[in-house]
C-alpha cells in the first residue's frame, strides 16, 4: 500500500509540475462549476505539492463546506489562518464551517477575530452581520417555542 501511495504522489507531482498554472486553473474551474469532488481532489494535490499556500486550504475548505463536511472545512480553514493570519477568507471559511456544525457563538467570534486582523473587510463585516441576525432569529424562535410549551 505504501508503494502505491508513493507512486500516486509521484504521478500527482508530475501532473502538477508539468503545467502548474493550468492545473491551478483546473482546480478553480472545478470549484466554480460545482464539481466539488474534483475540486477537493485537485486542491489536495496542490496542497501535497505546495503545502504552504493558504489559498489552497481556503479553497478546499470552501469545497468541503459545499459538500457538507464541515469538520474537514474547519481543519482547512484553521490551517489557512495559521499560514496567513491576514487572509480574510480564512476567517470567513472558518466561520462558515463553525456555523455548519452549529457553533454559532464561535462562528460570530471568528468573524470578529478576522476583523481584528483585517479591519473593515467588507466580506467579514457582511458575514458577521448575517450570522448575528440569523442567530438572534433562532434564539427568538427558541424562546417563543419554550414559552408555548409552558
Amino acid at each position: 500500500a505504501k508503494e502505491r501511495n508513493l507512486s500516486e504522489q509521484v504521478v500527482a507531482h508530475l501532473e502538477i509540475s508539468s503545467d502548474y498554472e493550468k492545473f491551478k486553473e483546473k482546480c478553480h474551474v472545478a470549484l466554480a462549476s460545482g464539481d466539488v469532488s474534483e475540486a477537493i481532489d485537485c486542491y489536495t494535490k496542490l496542497i501535497n505539492f505546495e503545502n504552504t499556500n493558504h489559498q489552497y486550504y481556503a479553497n478546499r475548505s470552501s469545497a468541503y463546506s459545499i459538500q457538507g463536511d464541515f469538520e474537514s472545512a474547519l481543519a482547512d480553514a484553521e490551517k489557512c489562518i495559521y499560514i496567513d493570519p491576514y487572509f480574510s477568507k480564512g476567517y470567513a471559511r472558518k466561520a462558515v464551517a463553525l456555523f455548519g456544525i452549529k457553533k454559532y457563538d464561535a462562528a460570530i467570534a471568528t468573524y470578529r477575530e478576522g476583523l481584528i486582523q483585517c479591519p473593515g473587510d467588507a466580506d467579514l463585516l457582511a458575514g458577521v452581520a448575517v450570522l448575528e441576525k440569523r442567530y438572534q432569529k433562532e434564539c427568538s424562535e427558541k424562546s417563543l417555542a419554550n414559552k408555548k410549551k409552558n
